[in-house]
């Protein structure tokens, strides 16, 4: 196992579950089904809900796997972004006419 400054370690963007485990495997040049065999094992020997957790906590930490040029992933986030706006201001429209009727 060789460590290098461009080896490092993220969450694969092609990944079953969030990426995490896949992220470690190739992180680690194991095959992706040893690593969540001894997750599975671990969270079998020791409590499911705190493995579960430390996952969740590891997706959120972890960055995503870089791919292709960097703008396309700016693109990508300030779409996201927009999109989850446009939901918002969508249901705010939507909804209005209850906020309305409970001051009535």
């Amino acid at each position: 196992m060789t460590f290098s400054k461009e080896n490092k370690l993220y969450r694969s963007r092609n990944g079953k579950i969030l990426g995490v485990c896949k992220g470690i495997a190739q992180w680690l040049g194991w095959p992706v089904a040893a690593v969540r065999l001894i997750l599975i094992v671990t969270s079998l020997v020791t409590a499911v809900i705190p493995t579960i957790l430390i996952y969740l906590l590891a997706s959120i930490i972890l960055s995503p796997e870089p791919h292709g040029e960097a703008w396309e992933d700016e693109n990508f986030y300030r779409n996201c972004r927009y999109a989850w706006r446009d939901l918002r201001d969508n249901m705010e429209q939507q909804y209005s006419h209850f906020s309305h009727r409970s001051k009535e």
